[in-house]
């Protein structure tokens, strides 16, 4: 089962987005609050290493948004695949 480690500065909003996009999510989980997107991506980045090294599928989303906003949350989830467009 894949999983995919993503950044967002609206948890609730990049949920339901991937709740769409994606079939069988689970395992949603926060992994960190961080004050800056460097701080934020250098965590995803961190955690989708440590999950590729355990010999996971494992992807990293980069998350959208001004490198200037505050407030970014890193989270993670496995799925079964993505849905077909």
């Amino acid at each position: 089962m894949p999983c995919r480690v993503g950044i967002t500065t609206n948890l609730e909003q990049r949920k339901k987005e991937w709740k769409s996009r994606v079939i069988g999510l689970k395992n949603w989980r926060r992994r960190g609050y961080f004050w800056n997107k460097k701080d934020a991506q250098a965590k995803k980045d961190r955690l989708v290493q440590k999950c590729s090294e355990r010999g996971r599928i494992c992807y990293g989303h980069a998350g959208g948004g001004s490198p200037y906003k505050k407030g970014w949350t890193v989270y993670s989830f496995d799925y079964m695949r993505v849905r077909r467009a």
